[in-house]
């Protein structure tokens, strides 16, 4: 609840910060996180970590979902997040609804934050957020806003609704900088990377080997990512074939992702025309996190060749999993990296196939891959992203202004 100190003090704690006098919370901060669903997915996978990770202590929770029925619903429940939500997939229904449901239960609950993520939950709860007249609201973009250009009503309303939010939240500097060009103050602009906590592996590497029915000693890349054609899945395979000569005999590409809007059956006929069938491993969508973790564990490389991104998990995991990661440059995919990867242009097979190409030899692997395993622990922890998120939901619950609460984020964040 937010709140300056008391005439009497009623008993509470007050400090001296930045100049302003804080009360200190006389009960839970009362958060409510407003997202599209709960099915696999970056985002979703994130709010996964994070949102049963926060201090139960010092936050209350509750999820509002635009759509029911996501894969990772069980697990977010079972670690004791409250979740809301309508019935409805479809539009107009879905926002609708949505819409309704966030309203009202903004003026029931009264919840001292409230913090939508992606585009279509931002609309929908963002502006039942602004006209309920919650607590600060505050947004998280996950992906550069490329989305705009299909949907230029969207885009048109996001940038309205931008200066009713208390901060923006990017989670790459290519982010938060389109949200400094879209109309936001950059002092009420800010930044919370990633973070990754590996669950442990289901199955050791050979076991995991073995059931695949790969050997011990073949190359084994790693993608993971939904077949959506903006993942590059197609650039990939083209450069698998102009590599072909540079690669060992015996390597193999781990496809891990969901093929929701069926593309998986033009992929397939793609890698047989261009001769490397035998080498696509079409997994499916792994919702556990220890299988995902074991996939990650048998594997040698990792890559990600989107034409757009935000700042990806997947990047993040392969680092933490002591994977060299090769990159397409959008995004905060060479962000993330550092000079801990390799980063290449999108949408370029050929320069894609000289960096799968480099990722043969072993010594070089091997060298990135440990460099890229320390740049993760040191700088895109879980400990740490949980803690600018908490940092930054009790100074806005306490009553500090965005701007000061952004340069706090900042200052914890270096």
């Amino acid at each position: 609840m937010s709140g300056g100190a008391m005439p009497d003090g009623s008993g509470l704690g007050l400090t001296s910060l930045a100049g302003i006098r804080i009360s200190e919370q006389a009960h839970r901060i009362r958060l409510l996180v407003i997202a599209n669903s709960l099915d696999v997915g970056g985002t979703e996978r994130h709010l996964l970590q994070i949102l049963p990770g926060l201090n139960p202590q010092r936050f209350e929770v509750k999820l509002l979902l635009l759509r029911r029925g996501g894969a990772l619903e069980p697990p977010m429940a079972a670690a004791g997040v409250t979740l809301h939500g309508g019935p409805f997939r479809r539009f107009p229904l879905r926002p609708l609804w949505g819409f309704l449901n966030a309203t009202r239960l903004i003026r029931q609950w009264q919840p001292d934050l409230v913090h939508c993520f992606l585009p279509e939950a931002y609309l929908v709860g963002g502006g039942a957020a602004w006209l309920a007249g919650s607590g600060p609201c505050l947004m998280s973009r996950r992906s550069l806003n490329d989305y705009q250009s299909k949907h230029r009503l969207a885009g048109w309303l996001e940038r309205r609704l931008h200066r009713r939010m208390a901060l923006l939240l990017g989670n790459a500097e290519a982010v938060a900088q389109q949200l400094i060009d879209e109309g936001m103050p950059p002092g009420r602009v800010g930044i919370i990377h990633n973070g990754v906590n590996l669950a442990a592996p289901s199955r050791a590497r050979g076991d995991l080997r073995q059931a695949l029915g790969i050997g011990e000693n073949t190359l084994v890349f790693l993608l993971a990512a939904n077949l959506i054609p903006y993942k590059g899945h197609a650039d990939l395979i083209e450069a698998l074939a102009l590599a072909a000569p540079h690669l060992p005999a015996d390597h193999v590409v781990l496809c891990a992702g969901a093929d929701r809007q069926g593309w998986g059956a033009g992929l397939r006929a793609l890698a047989k025309a261009h001769g490397v069938a035998d080498q696509l491993r079409w997994l499916g969508q792994i919702e556990r996190p220890e299988d995902m973790a074991a996939l990650l564990g048998c594997a040698d490389a990792g890559l990600l060749c989107s034409h757009e991104e935000g700042f990806a998990n997947a990047i993040l995991e392969g680092m933490a999993a002591g994977l060299p990661m090769l990159v397409t440059n959008v995004g905060g995919n060479a962000e993330a990296v550092g000079e801990t990867g390799l980063v290449v242009p999108p949408r370029d097979p050929a320069t894609l196939a000289r960096g799968l190409a480099r990722l043969a030899d072993p010594v070089q692997r091997a060298a990135l891959g440990e460099a890229a395993r320390q740049r993760a622990q040191h700088c895109f922890s879980l400990a740490a992203c949980l803690r600018q998120y908490e940092g930054l939901y009790t100074d806005l619950a306490a009553g500090m202004t965005p701007e000061v609460a952004v340069a706090r984020l900042r200052q914890g964040s270096t």
